[in-house]
């Protein structure tokens, strides 16, 4: 069981730090987007400092009740994260949408044409870690909070090692009447 537990805590290591490694290649190539959450909004489900993880999907597939992520119009720094109301095409086919946010009583007061070939619908949330992304330099600290986090399960694996070696002791059998120190001179 000793020799187990290593290898379960190292394809434990694997299997995580692989799993961000896919999560940060498919956010650098734009298949997903993690947008922080600023405003209470879309309460419940997206919590005030939280994360929003959309996925780019085609924008002929966008549905009504699909939450996405677009840019405020008249802010164009500023991305919203609402739920679609009403969904149409003009007459180009581009979609137009109305949003609203869950927690809101009305509609946005303006309508979003999608003029790309896709856009972002968000499929999950995490919560709190808006606060540190927000920051000017909040990769960074989710960068160092990650290695201090391997850092301390290293260390803590390494002990864990140290205390289920089984030290055998120095000299074996009953005690005669010259002692183990009178021996070794």
């Amino acid at each position: 069981m000793n020799r187990v537990r290593p290898v379960i805590y190292t394809l434990l290591a694997v299997v995580i730090l692989g799993a961000m490694g896919l999560a940060s290649f498919d956010v650098v190539t734009g298949r997903w987007e993690a947008v922080p959450v600023l405003s209470g909004s879309m309460r419940p489900g997206l919590g005030l400092g939280g994360v929003a993880i959309a996925e780019r999907v085609p924008a002929s597939s966008l549905q009504l009740r699909d939450v996405v992520i677009y840019r405020n119009p008249f802010d164009s720094q500023e991305r919203i994260v609402h739920r679609i109301v009403s969904l149409r095409q003009n007459a180009a086919g581009q979609p137009v949408i109305r949003t609203q946010g869950d927690a809101n009583t009305y509609r946005d007061p303006w309508a979003v044409k999608v003029t790309g070939q896709s856009t972002y619908v968000v499929e999950a949330s995490v919560p709190y870690l808006g606060y540190a992304i927000y920051l000017d330099r909040g990769l960074w600290f989710v960068a160092a909070g990650l290695l201090i986090l391997v850092a301390a399960l290293t260390a803590w694996w390494a002990r864990r090692r140290r205390e289920d070696v089984v030290t055998a002791p120095l000299w074996a059998g009953p005690l005669s009447k010259t002692t183990r120190w009178q021996r070794d001179i």
